[in-house]
């Protein structure tokens, strides 16, 4: 019996320890924005997404992270890393630019943790899968999102781990978690649902 948490779907992946490497990825048409505007907003809302983590991992699995200051530019326009339909939160970024950073920055398979890349997109939509998560900047620099830019990066990061939407194609949301409609809540007003902890081996 694995006493460790794992992965949503598969219970031989351990999750206990889990690493996010942040890059900011600007596809090589846009000019990035200078570090002053993005990093402090980032660093605040990755620290409350690994105190949200914890608590409700029990402990049981810890969230670190480091993020890459400098621009990744991409070898392709935005044309290249985005689709006209958004609405599932453009995955086809998130493949490519996946892709991309894969072949540029190999991971270190030496490391004991979980790792995952989590893409600040200097473009639009937000979606996550595998081990790659994506969010775009505006999510942590526009002022309408200041109160949930923390849920909304938690909300992809999940995905990673393999949680599903709470949500269905129209948007209208079936459970009240943040994988649901807690996503537009504060990240201290929106929780994980008890099952889905359960999944995990929490």
């Amino acid at each position: 019996l694995n006493s460790k948490p794992h992965l949503y779907d598969d219970s031989s992946q351990p999750i206990d320890t889990i690493h996010l490497t942040v890059y900011y990825f600007v596809p090589k048409n846009k000019k990035p924005l200078p570090l002053d505007k993005w990093r402090e907003s980032l660093e605040r809302s990755l620290e409350k997404v690994a105190r949200f983590h914890k608590a409700s991992f029990l402990g049981k699995s810890v969230l670190s992270y480091t993020i890459v200051v400098e621009p990744v530019i991409g070898e392709n326009d935005s044309l290249f890393y985005d689709t006209d339909d958004t609405n599932r939160g453009n995955p086809a970024a998130l493949r490519s630019i996946s892709a991309e950073l894969e072949r540029r920055f190999p991971a270190d398979l030496s490391k004991a943790s979980r790792e995952v890349a989590y893409i600040i997109y200097e473009g639009v939509g937000a979606s996550g899968g595998d081990n790659t998560a994506l969010l775009s900047i505006r999510y942590l620099t526009e002022e309408e999102y200041l109160p949930v830019q923390e849920t909304l990066l938690a909300h992809e990061f999940y995905h990673t781990l393999g949680f599903p939407d709470g949500y269905n194609d129209k948007g209208e949301s079936f459970q009240n978690d943040i994988m649901g409609n807690g996503r537009d809540r504060s990240i201290s007003l929106t929780f994980i649902l008890p099952e889905s902890l359960r999944h995990v081996g929490i």
